[in-house]
């Protein structure tokens, strides 16, 4: 008997979750729901399990592989217990990604959503978000997950391969799965969900508001499939994003206390994936 959903996405925020999400969202044998954050969020978890499950139990969907997609659950401590306690066979997917750059595209969205002005320099927004150096730390939060679960339910994607072989990457996914790994998705050498700074952060935040409203029943969702690939879209991205040159990057400096902050969290990456190629300064 499966306990849905079969597969979960522990994120981490702002390194390729996106991308992720459409290319399963196309497989025609995988059904995908994300931003539930049931594990996450006290007061979902409160509205019980039915509440949960109920996300996953949609018309003709009963055959799929369910999944449910978060980019915070890497992130908390409790998680990991009440996954297992749900499901100990769940598999579980983790994206990582420099964290340095994790960090500064991090930066930008808190930008997008409105959390920081855009005079805030990263460097000021590190002391006021200290989320975003935490959730860099990667030797932590799998260690945390490590305790729960066995290292073969947990799958781990790199950013970094997405961009070099996205291919690869979405087939070895697919396996991972028990779904078709030769299906190609649309969406497989498309940038997602793209750092961005809007010009008029309310514009943005009433489009995200849209969209959520609009996902609350299927025949909503497929209509913001289909928005969210349309020209419309890449219209308004256009209109609403702006060039400034106040984000240039990381600084020199900057970069370097960073790299020996998250010195530790790579060398562990580069061992637990024994992967020589993982050049993240």
């Amino acid at each position: 008997m499966f306990i849905d959903p079969q597969i979960i996405v522990l994120g981490a925020h702002k390194c390729g979750t996106s991308w992720l999400f459409n290319c399963l969202y196309e497989h025609e044998e995988i059904f995908i729901k994300d931003k539930i954050d049931y594990f996450y969020v006290d007061s979902k978890k409160e509205l019980g399990l039915p509440w949960y499950q109920n996300h996953f139990n949609q018309h003709k969907t009963s055959e799929k592989v369910k999944i449910d997609l978060s980019t915070v659950y890497f992130f908390s401590e409790k998680t990991a217990e009440d996954i297992y306690k749900h499901n100990p066979n769940t598999k579980l997917i983790v994206l990582l990604r420099n964290p340095i750059e994790r960090a500064y595209s991090h930066f930008l969205q808190e930008i997008k959503m409105g959390q920081f002005s855009k005079e805030t320099s990263f460097e000021a927004a590190l002391k006021l978000n200290p989320n975003l150096l935490k959730w860099g730390n990667y030797k932590k939060h799998l260690e945390t997950f490590f305790k729960w679960f066995p290292k073969d339910q947990i799958h781990v994607i790199l950013h970094d391969d997405i961009k070099n072989n996205p291919l690869q990457v979405i087939n070895n996914v697919y396996a991972f799965a028990n779904v078709n790994p030769h299906f190609i998705p649309n969406s497989l050498t498309k940038t997602i969900n793209p750092s961005r700074i809007p010009k008029n952060t309310f514009l943005d935040l009433l489009k995200r508001k849209l969209s959520n409203n609009l996902r609350k029943n299927m025949v909503g969702e497929k209509i913001w499939w289909k928005l969210k690939h349309s020209w419309l879209v890449k219209k308004y991205y256009a209109f609403n994003s702006t060039k400034s040159h106040n984000f240039k990057g990381i600084n020199k400096t900057t970069r370097e206390k960073l790299f020996l902050y998250f010195k530790e969290d790579i060398l562990y990456i580069q061992q637990y994936l024994q992967r020589n190629d993982i050049n993240w300064n």
